[in-house]
C-alpha cells in the first residue's frame, strides 16, 4: 500500500474509533442497568456481553478471578495528541480496567504507548487490507500481543539485575514484528513505546524466528496478568512473575540472537553480561511452573491463577 493511502486509512481509522467508541459507552451504561453487579452469574454474563461489546476497543480482556471473587480486566485505548523525540504526533494510549465483583473500579495508565506512525505502517506494511475494501478493526488483532510483552519488558532489566542495560524491544505480531523503544520512570519501571512496524516480508530469518518463538511462548498468555499492569499487581502478586517466567523460558533457545537483536550498544561485552544475567534468571526457573503452562492449556488461565493467588494449589504447584 502506498504511504499516502496508508497515512488516509490511519486518520480514518482514528476518526471512526471515536465516533464508535462513543456508542459503546452508551451501550455499557445499559448493560449494567440490565446485570448489574449484585448476582455473580449475572456478572459472569456481563462480562461475556461486555468482552464482545469492546471487541474493537480493546487489546486484551480477561474473566478472572475466583468463582466467589471474580473481575473483568481489559484495556481500552484512546488517540491523544503528545511529543515524541522532536515532533508531535497523535499516539494509542491505553488504560488498564479493572472491573471487581461488588468492589471499586480500578483504573490505570498502561506501560506502554503507540504511536500513529506505527498504525499507519501496519496498513502499510501488514499485506492484511484489502485497498479497496478496509475493514480498519482489523488493527486491533495485529496489536493483541502487545499487553503482555510490554509487561514482560517491564520487568525485564529489573528481575535480571540489569537497569543500566539500554535495549530497544521487540514485540511479535500476526503478520510482522513492532520495533520499540523504553523510558524509565521514577519507580526503574520502563515503560515500552512502539515506535514503528515491519512486515513479514522485510524481516531477516532471525527476526522471523524470533518472531516464531515469541508467539509460541505467549499465545496461551496474551490475556494474562502480565499484560494488565500496573492494576494487576495490586491482586496478582504472584502470578505475573510466573508469566514473565514462561515468557522468558519460552526465549531459551534462541536466547542469545533474542538478546543481540534487542541491545540498543551492539557490544559484544555488554551483550556477554546481559547473556549471563538473563540465563541466571532463567536457570531459577522450576520445572513446576515450566509444566503449568499446560496446566494453563488444560484447565485456563482462570482457573489455574486462581489456585495460584487463593494458595489452593495442589501438591504440584506448591513449590511454584
Amino acid at each position: 500500500m502506498e504511504e499516502n493511502l496508508a497515512k488516509g486509512y490511519t486518520r480514518q481509522f482514528i476518526a471512526w474509533y471515536k465516533e464508535d467508541f462513543e456508542k459503546c459507552l452508551k451501550n455499557t451504561d445499559e448493560l449494567k442497568s440490565i446485570y448489574g453487579n449484585k448476582d455473580r452469574k449475572r456478572f459472569e454474563k456481563f462480562s461475556i456481553l461486555h468482552k464482545e461489546q469492546y471487541k474493537n476497543f480493546s487489546l486484551n480482556y480477561l474473566l478472572g478471578g475466583s468463582n466467589r471473587h471474580p473481575f473483568i480486566a481489559t484495556t481500552i485505548y484512546h488517540f491523544e495528541n503528545e511529543r515524541y523525540n522532536d515532533w508531535r504526533e497523535n499516539h494509542l494510549l491505553p488504560s488498564v480496567f479493572i472491573i471487581h465483583f461488588q468492589k471499586q473500579q480500578q483504573i490505570n495508565n498502561s506501560a506502554y504507548s503507540i504511536s500513529e506512525h506505527t498504525i499507519k505502517r501496519i496498513y502499510q506494511r501488514s499485506k492484511i487490507f484489502d485497498n479497496k475494501e478496509v475493514d480498519h478493526y482489523l488493527i486491533i488483532p495485529e496489536m493483541s500481543y502487545i499487553p503482555v510483552w510490554a509487561g514482560f519488558y517491564s520487568f525485564l532489566n529489573m528481575l535480571t539485575d540489569s537497569e543500566n542495560i539500554e535495549i530497544e524491544p521487540i514485540i511479535p505480531a500476526p503478520n510482522g514484528l513492532f520495533l520499540c523503544d523504553t523510558k524509565t520512570f521514577h519507580n526503574k519501571i520502563k515503560s515500552v513505546h512502539v515506535r514503528t512496524y515491519v512486515g513479514d516480508e522485510e524481516l531477516s530469518e532471525t527476526q522471523l524466528s524470533l518472531k516464531k518463538v515469541m508467539i509460541e511462548s505467549s499465545q496461551y498468555l496474551k490475556n494474562s496478568l502480565l499484560g494488565f499492569l500496573p492494576c494487576s499487581i495490586v491482586f496478582a502478586k504472584h502470578q505475573f512473575f510466573i508469566d514473565f517466567n514462561l515468557l522468558l523460558y519460552g526465549l531459551r533457545n534462541l536466547l542469545k540472537a533474542y538478546l543481540q537483536e534487542i541491545l540498543k550498544e551492539k557490544d559484544d561485552l555488554v551483550l556477554s553480561i546481559f547473556y549471563r544475567k538473563v540465563s541466571e534468571k532463567l536457570n531459577e526457573i522450576t520445572i513446576q511452573q515450566i509444566e503449568l503452562l499446560d496446566t494453563i492449556k488444560k484447565y485456563g488461565y482462570r482457573k489455574v491463577s486462581a489456585e495460584i493467588e487463593n494458595k489452593r494449589l495442589s501438591s504440584e504447584f506448591r513449590k511454584i
